[in-house]
């Protein structure tokens, strides 16, 4: 299984990059940033062990190749069936770090500020609902696979 580079892993970046920054300046918020850029981190880690691979199956599927027993793809669909409610509640803790930031920015505007939170809210909406829902069908599809070619075995 190969993971090639895809929109997202740039959107991630990108996003580790603009908090980075934010973090670094004095601005009020900063704190806040850091504590978000830490977060995002952990979170990041588990997205490219398991919604990656995932979606990457998704993709080579799409395109009609013939994917084998992989032990990859089995274990990023088994690890993020695990670990889903945890990315969810990380999302959760995410958009309560990113409301008490809007809050201060309601007394201290800041245009870059704001457009950094309101991508990161899009990206957290994007995962929920398109990509987390993808994901979550690829492991089920390739958990059941590897049952049904168990059974055919016996």
């Amino acid at each position: 299984m190969v993971h090639q580079s895809s929109i997202l892993d740039k959107e991630h970046a990108e996003l580790l990059e603009q908090l980075e920054d934010a973090s670094l300046k004095n601005n009020g918020v900063s704190e806040l940033f850091k504590e978000m850029h830490s977060k995002f981190l952990v979170h990041l880690a588990k997205e490219n062990e398991t919604i990656l691979p995932l979606l990457s199956y998704v993709k080579a599927v799409s395109d009609g190749k013939v994917i084998g027993e992989d032990q990859n793809y089995i274990n990023a669909g088994e690890k993020f069936r695990k670990d889903y409610d945890k990315m969810v509640s990380e999302h959760r803790k995410m958009r309560d770090l990113i409301g008490k930031v809007e809050e201060k920015l309601k007394v201290h505007p800041n245009a870059q500020l704001s457009r950094l939170v309101g991508f990161l809210l899009e990206h957290i909406e994007l995962e929920e609902e398109f990509l987390y829902p993808s994901a979550r069908m690829a492991a089920k599809t390739i958990r059941l696979e590897h049952e049904l070619k168990g059974m055919a075995v016996r």
